[in-house]
């Protein structure tokens, strides 16, 4: 879920349902939209159409594991950073978080996301 809440109060104003495995949030002021960079290969556009009301504008089919994220201000593009992942091990490492296999070499890419004009 991406919960939006008002900073001041702590007020929820609204949540919203998004993928799993979410790691990265972020706000463009200048279009009122929020978008969450999650690992299923998804990229959630949440549209702020007033100070209390917000809805689910698109969503984006990105690469998997492409979660970790930035937003350039001047451009409002998004970019994410991804790359394949190998078999996963059958049993996960103690302590681990998920069970991901090892990055495929060569495999790095950096996903920028930006509207048509």
């Amino acid at each position: 879920m991406m919960v939006m809440m008002d900073a001041d109060s702590g007020q929820i104003l609204c949540s919203l349902p998004i993928g799993k495995g979410t790691d990265g949030a972020l706000y463009n002021p200048a279009t009122h939209e929020a978008v969450s960079s999650i690992s299923d290969g998804s990229l959630p556009v949440i549209k702020e159409l007033s100070p209390s009301d917000f809805v689910v504008e698109q969503n984006l089919v990105t690469q998997k594991n492409a979660k970790t994220s930035t937003l350039d201000m001047a451009t409002s593009r998004v970019f994410l950073i991804s790359a394949e992942s190998g078999p996963a091990p059958a049993t996960q490492a103690p302590g681990r978080y998920g069970n991901r296999g090892p990055m495929v070499p060569g495999s790095f890419s950096i996903i920028e996301v930006g509207r048509k004009d």
